[in-house]
């Protein structure tokens, strides 16, 4: 299922989904290259330009269906469709 989709349909906050949409959204800075889940989808491991990795819980994209709104629209602005 496509992501926007997937948090159209969501009724609850959504920790996997929350991880999706924090790397869909993530733009490369001065710090980190890229953004990835973790192995169990629970958490977003951020690369450093020297390799090295942090992880981190994800924003809450999905908390209430206001902010599921916000993160579509954030989405689609960045070109994600479905």
């Amino acid at each position: 299922m496509k992501l926007i989709d997937r948090i159209s349909k969501l009724r609850a906050p959504s920790n996997n989904t929350d991880v999706l949409i924090e790397v869909a959204l993530f733009e490369p800075d001065n710090d980190y290259v890229s953004a990835r889940p973790n192995a169990a989808g629970t958490k977003v491991v951020y690369m450093r330009r020297s390799g090295k990795t942090d992880t981190f819980w994800a924003g809450d994209h999905t908390l209430t269906s206001e902010i599921r709104t916000e993160s579509i629209a954030r989405l689609r602005a960045k070109g994600v469709i479905g």
